[in-house]
Parts: C-alpha cells; sequence; structure tokens
C-alpha cells in the first residue's frame, strides 16, 4: 500500500522505527553538548530515502509517470534517447505505443547500440545513460509511459509500506 507522508509525520515514524521514541519520562538527564538528534535523525532519515529511490527494489517505489514532459529524440543509428526531469532519482520502466508491456532499463548499452544496427532485431531493449536519462532500440510510435523514481523534495515522503521493514533492519 502507498504511504504518502509529511517530513514531520516521517520523522515520527523514524523515530518510533529507530527506536529513539517514545523518551523516558520518568527520569531527568541534563545534557551540555547540544547535540541535536532531531536533526541527525531528519538527515539519516533523507539519506535512506534518497538510497531507496535511486538503488531500492523498484516494488518498494510508487512509480511517477513523466512521459509528457520526458525529451525523445531518435538518431541516424535507430537509438531513442529519453531524457527525464533532473529530479528523476532513476527510470524504472518504459512503454511505446504498440508494445505489450513496459520495460525495464535493465540492458548493458553496447547491447542496446548492437540491437539498433541490426536491421533484424524486433526485440525491444532499453539501457540507462544516468540517472533520469536511456536509449531504447526498437521504439516505435510515440512514448506511452516513463516510469521514473521521482524525488518530490525535502518535505515529502511517498513509498510503498513494505519498505518500513528496511527502516527497522527487518530485511
Amino acid at each position: 500500500m502507498k504511504m504518502s507522508l509529511t517530513k514531520d509525520e516521517m520523522l515520527v515514524l523514524w523515530r518510533n522505527l529507530r527506536m529513539a521514541e517514545p523518551l523516558r519520562l520518568d527520569c531527568a538527564v541534563a545534557r551540555t553538548d547540544g547535540t541535536d538528534q532531531t536533526a541527525a535523525l531528519e538527515a539519516e532519515m533523507r539519506a535512506w530515502y534518497l538510497n531507496l529511490l535511486s538503488e531500492g527494489d523498484a516494488r518498494l517505489i510508487v512509480a511517477v509517470d513523466v512521459a509528457p514532459t520526458a525529451l525523445v529524440s531518435t538518431s541516424a543509428e535507430g537509438l531513442t534517447r529519453i531524457t527525464a526531469s533532473a529530479s528523476s532519482r532513476r527510470i524504472l520502466s518504459v512503454e511505446f505505443e504498440g508494445w505489450g508491456a513496459p520495460l525495464a532499463a535493465n540492458s548493458d548499452f553496447r547491447r542496446v547500440c548492437r540491437a539498433a544496427a541490426n536491421p533484424y532485431c524486433t526485440e525491444p531493449l532499453a539501457a540507462a545513460t544516468g540517472p533520469d536519462s536511456l536509449v531504447v532500440a526498437g521504439a516505435c510510435g510515440a512514448l506511452k509511459a516513463l516510469n521514473v523514481a521521482l524525488d518530490p523534495g525535502p518535505d515529502s515522503y511517498i513509498f510503498d509500506e513494505g519498505a518500513l521493514a528496511l527502516i527497522s533492519g527487518l530485511q
């Protein structure tokens, strides 16, 4: 199930899962070193989320279709280059009109180039060339979908609830 949390909501959840809450209120402790635990937890929380978007299991990420804003160009060699917005942490899948299903960008770049140069190759292949770009061989028609792991900014956290196990170390 999809979770959409604000920074404050995520911090409360993060504190509970990292066992920084609930606070003991039956005792008193005085500190003089000025450690800002909230700032440290927020930095840890943000780093975890960006790593999830960049490298985590695609099933735990809520994909966003950015096809209408993507830049698409086709070279003379038959390679189609697609560039998403700069806030894309990773392209998860691409789909063109006429394809039966979306295609993950998990092929090797050289393999995609060879497939584009081969007139007998009919299987579409895609390879990521950066966090916000990829090349596709076998693209035909218009771009139908470009699903990305999009960073909504430091004040919003959107992910599948299965990712919570990664925070508490259960997975």
